[in-house]
């Protein structure tokens, strides 16, 4: 439970030694002072996205990765790991491995940080939010299945080196069919990046597959 008085504090420019010229807006979510001032809430590989506290809450990933999907078609719309923010609108996704969020109600960002500190931090959260979504939007339009799944699987193989994505879920996050999902994962394969058994999808080499996947995965942080 949050704890006002035990929370570490989040430094002043002046205090902290990293110059802010360095902190993109996922390295400041992240920070530790904020995760402890919110109530965490954890989910398993494979769970639905849900909510649970205020509605008026800031919510960041702290662990894992987790697909925002669209409410209908099921397409995804974000892939989000460790310091990105759930849309506070966009309640659809599944997580692709075992995670959690951290729930900030305004009041208690207020509260610790001041309002106009508060504010700011809302501000970049959502504008972070709505630059991924575009990312992710232009990454379908322009890059090639197999670059797009690759950054997909940057995130989810660090956590875990065999992934419960299989290539029937890829199917369904990317609306590709099945015949072009399989070729744009065999050519991963022939890379020699991953290996797939029986549609599950077990990592060989990150550096191969981190040198396969599009530059998206840095244009979306601020």
């Amino acid at each position: 439970m949050y704890d006002a008085h035990s929370c570490p504090r989040v430094l002043s420019p002046a205090e902290d030694p990293i110059p802010a010229t360095e902190k993109t807006a996922v390295f400041l979510l992240s920070d530790p002072g904020l995760e402890a001032m919110g109530d965490r809430f954890g989910a398993c590989a494979g769970d639905a996205l849900t909510y649970i506290g205020s509605v008026s809450s800031l919510r960041i990933v702290t662990e894992g990765v987790v697909a925002m999907t669209h409410h209908e078609a099921g397409l995804c719309t974000a892939v989000l790991s460790r310091g990105q923010p759930l849309a506070s609108l966009a309640r659809s996704g599944r997580w692709l491995t075992d995670g959690a969020y951290v729930d900030l109600p305004f009041e208690r960002l207020v509260e610790s940080l001041g309002q106009e500190a508060a504010l700011g931090l809302w501000a970049m959260a959502s504008a972070l939010s709505r630059a991924t979504v575009e990312t992710e939007l232009v990454c379908a339009l322009r890059h090639t299945a197999s670059r797009r799944f690759a950054r997909w699987l940057l995130d989810v193989l660090k956590v875990k080196e065999i992934g419960v994505l299989t290539q029937v879920q890829l199917a369904e996050l990317s609306g590709l069919q099945r015949t072009t999902v399989c070729a744009a994962m065999a050519s991963l394969q022939t890379a020699g990046a991953l290996k797939v058994t029986r549609g599950r999808i077990k990592l060989r080499s990150y550096e191969a597959l981190e040198s396969l996947s599009c530059e998206c995965r840095w244009s979306a942080d601020l």
